[in-house]
């Protein structure tokens, strides 16, 4: 009796979860949340029914429910990417950054090598003011970089600079510009990071790596031309401001800065 008892029990299961199944997948979302809570009485661990509950909260837009949902799935399922990111998108727009730490925290136990996630702790730590932490993460990212976290990047930035952080800019952003040696915004931030800290000759590099990219951008060109004026480095001001007149004849502030410069005899050309 008592194996019959367990095969009905088991036939049963499987006939709310076939149920819930057909509805989700013809558009009855009702019918379906019908059965699957019922399903999941019996199966609460049954990762698949909750994905599917999630999916109908969603689609409901039913938040509590789907937030719930994913926290089920989370703890399930460490390594379910769209539970994470639904969790993070909703306290994101609250700003409730601080909840979310110790999610991403045990989760990347589970999965460390999931760059999503190392993402989420970064924006999180930034934006509840561990920047050590936050570059402590970034690190690991970098060494094994996704495909382009530029947003993450500038947000990094922006919140240092904001603080006045421009050696941890440097330190940072030297490895990113190495990871992603075509990204030109990432000798910008060096470049802003190098003025700062009165690092003029590694600024000027870092422009020439920048124009090597942006081989018209006049406003740079003419830091460029003042900044090696300054520092005595005539030959390349001459050459900048010349570029810029190339770009723009009509450019008074680099014409008469090459022709002062000629008329001194300096630049050797």
């Amino acid at each position: 009796i008592y194996h019959r008892m367990l095969s009905l029990q088991e036939d049963n299961q499987t006939i709310l979860y076939n149920l819930g199944v057909l509805e989700y997948e013809t558009g009855d979302l009702t019918k379906s949340l019908f059965y699957f809570n019922k399903y999941i009485i019996l199966q609460p661990g049954d990762a698949a029914a909750h994905g599917i509950l999630f999916d109908i909260y969603k689609q409901q837009k039913n938040t509590d429910m789907a937030l719930k949902e994913a926290h089920i799935i989370q703890a399930i399922n460490p390594g379910e990417m769209d539970a994470y990111q639904y969790i993070f998108d909703h306290l994101k727009e609250k700003s409730d950054f601080e909840n979310v730490i110790p999610l991403f925290e045990q989760g990347l136990k589970s999965t460390p090598d999931s760059t999503d996630l190392m993402t989420y702790l970064i924006t999180a730590y930034l934006k509840t003011g561990r920047e050590r932490l936050a570059i402590e993460e970034m690190e690991k990212l970098l060494a094994k970089p996704p495909e382009d976290i530029s947003p993450l990047l500038q947000d990094m930035f922006d919140e240092l600079n904001k603080k006045g952080l421009y050696t941890d800019i440097i330190h940072i952003m030297q490895k990113a510009a190495h990871a992603y040696p075509k990204k030109a915004e990432l000798e910008e931030y060096l470049i802003v990071a190098y003025l700062k800290t009165s690092n003029e000759k590694a600024a000027i590099l870092e422009m020439e790596k920048v124009l090597s990219l942006k081989p018209d951008d006049v406003t740079l060109l003419l830091q460029l031309a003042k900044l090696s004026e300054k520092n005595n480095d005539i030959k390349r001001a001459v050459s900048a401001y010349k570029r810029v007149i190339d770009i723009a004849p009509d450019n008074e502030e680099a014409s008469d800065a090459y022709l002062r410069l000629r008329l001194e005899g300096v630049g050797g050309q």
